[in-house]
C-alpha cells in the first residue's frame, strides 16, 4: 500500500547545477535504476498511516510513503503572442523511509517486490510529468511573461498528471487482492511497470542555452548501432541520424526537429 504527496521547486533560467535541498532528502530515498532496495528503508511506526490514507486497516502488512520533486527551467520565447517553453524537467520520485514500515515477521522477497513495484509507479508518473512537459510550449496568462503566474501554470499541469498516481496504486493494490504478493496478477503487473518504466525514460538535459535540442548521447552512426528500446530520428536540418530515448523522440518530431525512423528501413541494429 502507498500514499504519495507530491512538492514542486520551480527554478528559472539558473545555469548552474541543480541541489535538492538538505532538509528535503533528510529521510528519502531516491528512485535509482537498478539501486538496492531492502527492508532496511522501511523505518517507520508499524501500522501508523496518513489521516488521508483511507485503505489502511491492522491486515496490513507493510506500507510505503512516497514523494516527488520536481525541478525545470523555462524560458520566454520571442514571438507575435507572449509564449514560453519548459527546457529543463526533472522529476524523481522518492521513498519517504520513517513513514514507510513493515511488520515483524512478515519480511519476504515476494512482499518486498509488492512493494517495491509502488515505488516504481510513483516513478511511472515522474516521468510521465517529464515526457508530456518537456519543450513544451505554453502561452503566457493574459499575454504578460509573469514569473509567478507561469510557475502556477507550470504546477497545475505537473499535479494533473502527478495526481493520477494514487487511482493506480489503489487499482495495483484491488487487482493484486489487497496487496497480496502471491496473487496471480502480481507478476501482469511486473511487466507492465517494468515496460512503462522503460517507455517513459528522459535523460535529463537542459536545454536552455540551446536553440536546437541535440538529446543524442549514446550514438554510434559508423557502426549504425542504437541501444535497446531506442528510437532513431533523422534531423531535418543536416539529415543525420539520431538515438534517442522514445519519449523525447516524440516531442522532437512533433516540433519537426526530424523525422522518425524504423530500424528496419535504414538498417540500424538494436544493442543491449
Amino acid at each position: 500500500m502507498i500514499l504519495p504527496t507530491f512538492i514542486i521547486a520551480l527554478m528559472i533560467l539558473i545555469p548552474s547545477a541543480y541541489a535538492i535541498p538538505a532538509e528535503f532528502l533528510e529521510n528519502k530515498l531516491p528512485w535509482i535504476k537498478d539501486q538496492h532496495f531492502g527492508w532496511e528503508y522501511f523505518q517507520g511506526n508499524v501500522g501508523e498511516f496518513p489521516e488521508s490514507f483511507k485503505r489502511g486497516s491492522s491486515r496490513t502488512n507493510a506500507f510505503v510513503h512516497t514523494t516527488s520533486y520536481t525541478e525545470l527551467n523555462s524560458t520566454q520565447i520571442p514571438s507575435v503572442i507572449c509564449q514560453f517553453q519548459i527546457t529543463k524537467m526533472n522529476s524523481t520520485a522518492f521513498l519517504i523511509m520513517n513513514k514507510s514500515w513493515i511488520k515483524e515477521g512478515e519480511q519476504s522477497d515476494l512482499l518486498l517486490n509488492h512493494e517495491k513495484k509502488h515505488f516504481d509507479i510513483t516513478e511511472i508518473h515522474n516521468r510521465m510529468v517529464e515526457s508530456e512537459l518537456l519543450f513544451k510550449i505554453i502561452p503566457c496568462s493574459d499575454g504578460i511573461y509573469d514569473k509567478k503566474k507561469i510557475d502556477g501554470i507550470i504546477e497545475k499541469l505537473k499535479n494533473t498528471i502527478l495526481n493520477k498516481d494514487q487511482s493506480i496504486q489503489d487499482k495495483y493494490d484491488a487487482d493484486t487482492g489487497d496487496g497480496n504478493p502471491i496473487h496471480p496478477m502480481q507478476k501482469k503487473w511486473n511487466s507492465k511497470i517494468d515496460s512503462d518504466l522503460q517507455k517513459y525514460y528522459i535523460r535529463n538535459t537542459d536545454f536552455s542555452n540551446e536553440s536546437i535540442p541535440e538529446h543524442t548521447i549514446g550514438v554510434n552512426y559508423e557502426k549504425r548501432v542504437c541501444k535497446m528500446g531506442w528510437d532513431v530520428v533523422q534531423k531535418s536540418s543536416n539529415m543525420k541520424l539520431y538515438c534517442i530515448t522514445p519519449a523525447v523522440a516524440e516531442k522532437l518530431v512533433e516540433q519537426n526537429w526530424g523525422k522518425l525512423f524504423h530500424f528496419h528501413d535504414i538498417g540500424i541494429k538494436k544493442s543491449a
